[in-house]
């Protein structure tokens, strides 16, 4: 999830939390998302999925294989942030620390 930085910079863009699945890390911070982000009004959160699927085609001499890569962005609606439980809290409680009181 992704978000602005509303201490240090409004329009600086904050990494509240990220997730990788598979085995693959998750974002450690924002670097470089700026420029790829839909634009955003300050103090607004959003998500962001990448996907990434390898494609083989059955021909595979005459079409080359390839990797096909993804990214969706949208916007949580009724609530202003999508909160992550990484399991880590036997309380049930959330587990990362988003910032927030």
């Amino acid at each position: 999830v992704l978000g602005p930085d509303p201490i240090n910079d409004p329009t600086d863009i904050e990494l509240v939390w990220s997730h990788g699945t598979d085995g693959l890390p998750g974002l450690l911070n924002a670097d470089g998302l700026d420029t790829t982000l839909p634009l955003m009004a300050v103090g607004a959160s959003i998500i962001m999925v990448e996907t990434e699927a390898r494609w083989d085609p059955a021909l595979d001499w005459i079409i080359p294989g390839q990797t096909f890569q993804n990214r969706v962005f949208t916007s949580p609606r009724f609530v202003p942030q999508v909160k992550f439980d990484d399991g880590s809290d036997t309380a049930g409680g959330i587990g990362v620390d988003d910032g927030s009181v």
